[in-house]
């Protein structure tokens, strides 16, 4: 399959936001087809005995260490995964690496009301879910209509019982639910530029920076929202798989002014064991003769990599 370059001012624009030594492996990195690692739910009781049928199925399915039932397999064997029995009977759940970060960084509990803002298609409705051991609630709420409708099939397949679904504009949320939930994660719409491959024409096609401008300005209103619907004292998970700081660093900045004092950045302990698996980069503090709050150096980068994708998360917390 021939390769196609990157946007020139995509990878110009990189320049500025990875570290000099990173750069060129990053660049690489969106030509590479990376690894597949999935989760076994262990909230469905038949993933206990998924691994010994992949193994059946001829799969090199190996643990992720320190991440228990999660597995990597060779990119070339995804198609098998895709169609065994535990894939179709919803006892796994294919996601990268870095995918993962934002609900185990939500950390919510059983007690907990959370929301899952624009939520499709899933992925991370099913991991808050398993976290909670299917108990508690969950409210999984998103705009577009499609996306909506697998949502809701992707819950049912994979077991999730402590979930409702919102067909709704999670930007105006906070006018029907202020100070309702625990626990907020908001995964928001972004120009995925993390999803780029130059394998992939398509992926890049519609870049642009007009198109990040356009997302950004959504992701403020989702953020804004967001923010009004948590509880004091309860925490907030953002997090994009954009790499512009426009749509991250610029969007948590417009955040704090907004908010003056109410909401602040929470470190994140990077030593753990997902992290300890991941390229790890603090988020910037600074970009194009702007500087921003120094807390902002407590949101992560994860620079991609042969296994994981590019993605930015930022933990805030509410004051009381």
């Amino acid at each position: 399959m021939q390769a196609n370059p990157l946007p020139p001012l995509f990878a110009e624009r990189l320049k500025g936001i990875v570290p000099p030594a990173d750069y060129l492996r990053c660049l690489d990195s969106f030509s590479q087809v990376k690894e597949v690692t999935f989760r076994l739910l262990q909230h469905v009781p038949a993933a206990a005995q998924t691994p010994s049928l992949l193994t059946g199925l001829g799969l090199s399915a190996t643990p992720v260490p320190g991440l228990p039932q999660v597995y990597r397999i060779p990119a070339a064997q995804k198609t098998l995964l895709t169609r065994s029995a535990p894939f179709a009977a919803g006892s796994l759940y294919i996601q990268s690496l870095s995918s993962m970060l934002p609900a185990l960084l939500l950390a919510p509990a059983p007690t907990d009301w959370v929301a899952d803002l624009t939520a499709a298609p899933g992925g991370k409705t099913i991991h808050l879910a398993e976290l909670m051991h299917n108990q508690g609630k969950i409210s999984a709420v998103e705009q577009v209509r499609s996306r909506y409708y697998k949502l809701k099939a992707n819950l049912e397949k994979h077991h999730v019982h402590n979930t409702r679904c919102y067909h709704k504009d999670s930007r105006w949320l906070w006018k029907q639910c202020k100070e309702q939930f625990d626990r907020i994660l908001l995964d928001a719409p972004c120009s995925s530029e993390a999803r780029f491959s130059t394998l992939v024409p398509e992926s890049m096609k519609y870049w642009s920076i007009r198109k990040i401008r356009e997302m950004a300005r959504k992701q403020k209103q989702l953020l804004y929202s967001a923010a009004q619907c948590l509880k004091p004292g309860g925490t907030l998970v953002y997090s994009t798989c954009s790499f512009a700081p426009e749509e991250n660093e610029m969007v948590i900045q417009h955040l704090l002014k907004k908010m003056q004092g109410s909401i602040r950045v929470s470190p994140i302990d990077t030593t753990g064991p997902l992290c300890r698996q991941l390229c790890v980069q603090p988020g910037l503090t600074g970009w194009m003769q702007q500087r921003f709050d120094p807390s902002l150096s407590n949101a992560i980068r994860i620079l991609p990599d042969e296994q994981a994708i590019g993605f930015f998360v930022c933990r805030l917390v509410k004051e009381k």
